[in-house]
């Protein structure tokens, strides 16, 4: 049985005296009193709060903090991003998985201007290269009966049969930071990358343990991405990995980058969503996990700005709503047509493309409200500065929607009764 890491934390819940049946002048005098204090925290808390976390525990934030702390500097293709990565391992091989070690590499960039720290030494015999490693473990899922497709029935006639069909989803987060050359340390030593992106990581090792205690219907396949801050490399060495029954039978994308310390909690779905006629299609998973947070009670936004935005520079202009610019691990697939839903955090309340910021906050005014990326990306920084718990319910929230969405399955399809058994490998 795989490890279970602890469980704890419950919906908020009326305090004792919400719970009365006061007197009418008691009512008014507790209306105005609330209205007074702002519905402090220290009153009666509502029964459903955006956000909430949900029952995950509260491993998740612990998670998140030990990364950032114990591996500040991930930048890709260096030791720190190793390091990084021997610690995701560990975490995995905790829960119970068995997880896979893809490494891929690339060639050092000719103009030699590649970091000292970040290029391992080749042997003469080998062609200067850059290395890393994505992470990958997989969950097999008990499959769908999908019709025939046989003409419909009429009626009186017999039902059509049903056959059986597997279908996969593929979840990632980059385990890598934009910083850790020797001048970004003298320049930023207390970062930590705890937005950038430890707590998505953290959110993907709790929706992977949760999903441990459940057998969805897909197929899911956990990738941790190395070099995603330099290209998605590893995200795009996975989408080239992958032939074309993969890729047919691949229903979505989900990825999580940048959660925690943006202002709202947002899900997008890829620009391959703007081509005519597709919006649908390539929007249903994002419209599942928006279900998923309405059902929730969960503040989930998504994009809204309706700017007529050229996305991809092919001179043909489209609707900014529903997607993000910010491009992530999401990408590589997004450009192979599949569907995808990627979450992080900001505004995108705006006017304008370069109007967008993670954070509103005057302390984030002097890098144009950007966390990410900064010497501001570091938990210590943060916390102080957000509401308290925020970690938390970023990192379960980020999990608890995962899970939901996936668990919505395949448009058309019904679970069989009988769990087929779990292939072992994709």
């Amino acid at each position: 049985m795989p490890r279970q890491l602890p469980r704890a934390g419950y919906p908020v819940l009326p305090c004792r005296m919400c719970r009365r049946r006061p007197s009418a002048f008691r009512r008014i005098a507790s209306a105005l009193t609330a209205c007074l204090l702002g519905l402090s925290l220290l009153g009666c808390a509502p029964e459903v709060t955006p956000e909430t976390p949900t029952d995950y525990g509260t491993a998740g934030a612990s998670l998140a903090r030990s990364l950032a702390a114990a591996h500040p500097f991930r930048k890709a293709w260096g030791p720190g991003e190793q390091a990084a990565g021997d610690w995701i391992l560990a975490e995995l091989r905790k829960m119970g998985f068995e997880p896979e070690i893809v490494s891929f590499e690339v060639p050092v960039a000719e103009d030699g201007q590649e970091e000292s720290e970040n290029a391992l030494s080749p042997t003469p015999a080998e062609a200067p290269v850059r290395r890393s490693r994505n992470l990958v473990v997989r969950i097999g899922g008990t499959g769908f009966l999908v019709p025939d497709g046989s003409p419909s029935p009429t009626a009186g006639a017999v039902e059509p049969e049903w056959i059986p069909e597997r279908r996969w989803v593929l979840v990632g987060a980059h385990y890598d930071t934009a910083l850790g050359t020797e001048a970004d340390r003298e320049a930023a030593p207390g970062f930590n990358g705890i937005q950038d992106n430890a707590a998505g990581v953290a959110a993907v090792l709790v929706m992977a343990r949760e999903l441990l205690e459940r057998q969805p219907g897909y197929d899911v396949v956990i990738v941790f991405f190395g070099a995603g801050e330099d290209g998605q490399a590893g995200a795009r060495h996975f989408a080239a990995s992958l032939d074309a029954g993969e890729l047919a039978s691949l229903d979505a994308v989900y990825t999580v980058d940048g959660l925690y310390a943006g202002d709202r909690l947002y899900a997008h779905s890829g620009w391959n969503s703007t081509a005519a006629g597709k919006k649908y299609d390539m929007r249903r998973k994002l419209y599942e996990m928006t279900d998923v947070a309405i059902q929730g009670k969960i503040d989930l936004r998504t994009n809204q700005a309706d700017l007529d935005v050229d996305l991809d520079g092919d001179g043909v202009t489209e609707v900014y709503r529903e997607v993000t610019l910010r491009e992530s691990d999401y990408r590589p697939f997004d450009q192979l047509g599949i569907p995808c839903v990627h979450m992080d955090s900001g505004d995108y309340f705006i006017e304008s493309v370069g109007d967008f910021a993670e954070s509103r906050n005057p302390a984030f005014a002097a890098t144009g409200g950007y966390i990410s990326g900064t010497a501001s990306d570091d938990f210590r920084l943060l916390e102080p500065l957000l509401e308290e718990g925020r970690l938390l319910k970023r990192v379960n929230t980020a999990a608890f929607l995962l899970v939901g969405a996936i668990e919505k399955g395949l448009a058309g399809a019904v679970r069989p009764p009988t769990p087929t058994p779990a292939p072992t490998g994709r």
